[in-house]
């Protein structure tokens, strides 16, 4: 499978950000090109996925600062569509899995990719959390949960009383706003990419919602998304 061979610069933010994935499955690509970490989350987004796939390897690098921001959101906001331990266990589980283990600079976007790609996520009834968790975490890490972590940190920095300035590579700061629109970009990055593989299961239903909901705070659509907020708690009831 190739890739696309045009770069093109496109807006960050949730409308114009769509045309920037608009092409069809074969144009994306298992391997994941070398591209240094600064000069990578320096650019503007592109619709080349060469520069897409790196960028998003490089953006998952903050763990523990996507940690404490989701954290944080649960602590000063109701979001109960998705339970605070299906998101965070699996986020520290990610994190202490790389602790433990080297970074995989070069092979991780293709790792995610193939996971994604040719492994199914099937719950059954008597299944554990733990067993539920690395379906999608760990070694076995999906685009979908990694969406889910961009989403929910970018909605965290949108309610965190922290410090005004984030910094995403442990050097240059930028504001909350900023990391906010980076994260939404990010998240609809992984969404976009799931899509192309046609996957159906919890874990897109939870980052399309997520999605959603920081789209919405960044346009100021609240009332979009309290409507879909009570929309999904009736359909759970029903």
């Amino acid at each position: 499978m190739g890739v696309t061979s045009a770069s093109q610069p496109t807006y960050l933010g949730s409308t114009s950000f769509i045309s920037a994935f608009d092409h069809g499955q074969q144009d994306m690509c298992l391997s994941t090109p070398k591209t240094a970490h600064a000069s990578t989350l320096r650019k503007a987004w592109s619709a080349d996925f060469t520069h897409v796939f790196p960028r998003l390897v490089q953006l998952l690098r903050p763990l523990r600062l996507y940690e404490d921001l989701v954290t944080d959101k649960y602590y000063r906001s109701s979001f109960t569509v998705i339970p605070a331990p299906l998101v965070l266990t699996p986020l520290r589980l990610l994190r202490n899995h790389w602790d433990r283990e080297r970074w995989p600079h070069e092979s991780l976007g293709s790792q995610i990719t193939q996971n994604t790609a040719t492994q199914s996520i099937k719950v059954e009834a008597n299944m554990t959390t733990d067993r539920f968790y690395n379906l999608f975490t760990g070694a076995n890490l999906r685009w979908e949960f990694v969406g889910i972590i961009f989403a929910m940190a970018g909605l965290g920095a949108s309610v965190s009383s922290s410090s005004p300035l984030l910094s995403l590579n442990g050097k240059d700061e930028i504001s909350s706003d900023a990391f906010t629109m980076e994260m939404a970009a990010a998240s609809h990055a992984c969404l976009e990419i799931c899509r192309q593989y046609d996957n159906v299961n919890d874990l897109v239903v939870w980052l399309n919602y997520a999605y959603f909901v920081l789209a919405s705070n960044i346009m100021g659509e609240t009332s979009n998304a309290n409507a879909l907020y009570s929309a999904m708690h009736k359909a759970n009831r029903e």
